[in-house]
């Protein structure tokens, strides 16, 4: 009833094939997904586990009073929305567990289509499917299936988390700990005209999402130092389907010294450690790589995982030419980094051109060539690092964005602003802009005024999240 189960490596239709319903209208983009970040008070969970105890009970009557407690308290509490779904089927209540369950649906169908149909069905609703009324709610998810799936072709990827500065401190047992970073992760796509954001997957510390190839990866990427004397964790990668048409599919990497043949223990010694690790798409597939080094020795690795799990290992791999926009995690926190069309590139401040014979030069440093926006101008990105003279050393980062002037060699400044940043060009033309914590679309590339779009949204990963969580 009440955790989300995790998905299967299946890829078959969940819903029933059924007569053909009578001509109905295609879901509005501006009645499905977030209209604005989630907000789920303390209050609300305490009310939906005290309310789950009651259910494990037997005791559905207190169950359902107390998550329509939880729900009243925090409307967007969308598991206590689905438990209230089935305390209602429990009782014989069914079109009041409808009324929840096809909320909750319109809100977040692909993490709630599986405990609806499927292998992972919630037994707590049965007795609905079994009723009358569960072919409204199949002829519904038909019909939201579409909606998730024109989303995916439109919509700007987008992700929704919050970001807690990390508090260095020691644990019980003197050991040195921190706490904070990105948490609540969901990630999805902005649709801006309907201004929603329809979420498609959520979980790890970093994620990027590929709508247009119905597919995503999920990072947990801390406590990936491996020199740390104590024991940690070590990152993993999951590549996700966001396909609404098919079950949930996924499968997860776990990355560590022991994937390159290496003794923990030899690590600790040598105190070597991840320079960098790298996720992204190549063809159908998730790539992980990771490079670890010691005084000039270099030991790398990749490893690529789809729907059916991960294949051999490559030592020795350099990184891989990915596809599109991938994650670059170092020691400063994730980037996500552009992969230029081809016959682009900016390498020691020239910027190489389809086309042209002469490269254009540069007056400054700049990390990354975004993505052409045009044949006269192109979008530049660049990360600044500092410490603070404080005596609490805090390391400051910050984005800026330009447009460079391929004829004039000029740099115009878009934005700039702290943390990590980001920009991309939606289906319309428009162009996204995510700096300083905040997203703004402009009209056009050539648009100075922007315009707002959900707080809380943004384009990319926090940069000053850095994924070590045992050094500090």
């Amino acid at each position: 009833m009440v955790a989300i189960a995790p998905a299967r490596p299946e890829g078959v239709a969940v819903v029933p094939e059924m007569a053909p319903a009578p001509a109905e209208p295609p879901i509005e983009a501006r009645t499905i997904g977030f209209a604005m970040v989630p907000a789920i008070s303390a209050a609300a969970r305490k009310a939906n586990r005290d309310a789950l105890r009651h259910h494990r009970k037997g005791d559905f009557a207190a169950s359902r009073t107390g998550f329509a407690e939880a729900v009243r308290l925090a409307p967007d509490h969308d598991i206590a929305r689905f438990n209230l779904a089935c305390a209602h089927a429990r009782l014989g209540e069914f079109a009041e567990a409808r009324a929840e369950l096809t909320t909750v649906l319109r809100r977040d169908l692909l993490r709630f289509l599986p405990r609806w149909r499927g292998p992972e069905a919630d037994t707590d609703l049965r007795a609905l499917r079994d009723s009358p009324l569960a072919v409204e709610v199949d002829r519904l998810v038909q019909r939201l299936q579409v909606a998730w799936g024109e989303a995916q072709d439109v919509g700007v990827a987008a992700y929704l988390y919050r970001h807690v500065q990390r508090v260095e401190d020691l644990d019980v047992h003197g050991e040195h700990n921190s706490r904070g970073g990105t948490q609540g992760l969901i990630a999805g796509v902005w649709l801006h005209g309907a201004r929603r954001f329809v979420p498609l997957t959520r979980g790890g510390t970093v994620a990027l999402v590929d709508p247009r190839q119905r597919r995503a990866l999920v990072a947990t990427t801390r406590i990936t130092f491996l020199h740390c004397s104590s024991t940690h964790g070590t990152p993993t990668v999951s590549w996700v389907s966001t396909d609404p048409a098919k079950a949930p599919a996924s499968s997860e990497l776990f990355i560590g010294a022991s994937a390159l043949g290496v003794d923990p223990k030899e690590l600790v010694d040598s105190r070597e450690m991840v320079q960098w690790l790298a996720f992204g798409f190549v063809g159908d597939r998730v790539v992980a790589a990771v490079d670890y080094y010691d005084a000039g020795i270099d030991r790398s690795a990749s490893v690529s995982l789809g729907p059916n799990g991960p294949d051999p290992l490559e030592v020795g791999t350099p990184r891989p030419d990915f596809d599109g926009p991938f994650l670059g995690m170092y020691l400063e926190g994730a980037r996500q980094i552009a992969t230029p069309p081809p016959g682009w590139s900016l390498e020691e401040r020239l910027v190489t051109v389809p086309g042209r014979d002469e490269r254009v030069r540069l007056d400054e440093e700049w990390d990354q060539l975004v993505v052409p926006d045009s044949a006269e101008s192109v979008l530049l990105l660049r990360y600044g690092f500092g410490v603070t003279d404080d005596s609490d050393v805090t390391v400051v980062n910050d984005t800026t964005i330009g447009r460079l002037d391929l004829d004039t060699g000029d740099v115009d400044i878009i934005a700039s602003g702290p943390s990590g940043g980001w920009v991309t060009l939606g289906e319309d033309g428009s162009m996204f802009v995510d700096v300083g914590g905040r997203t703004s679309r402009y009209a056009t590339p050539d648009a100075t005024t922007p315009e707002p779009t959900m707080d809380g949204l943004h384009l990319t990963m926090p940069l000053e999240d850095p994924f070590c969580d045992c050094c500090g």
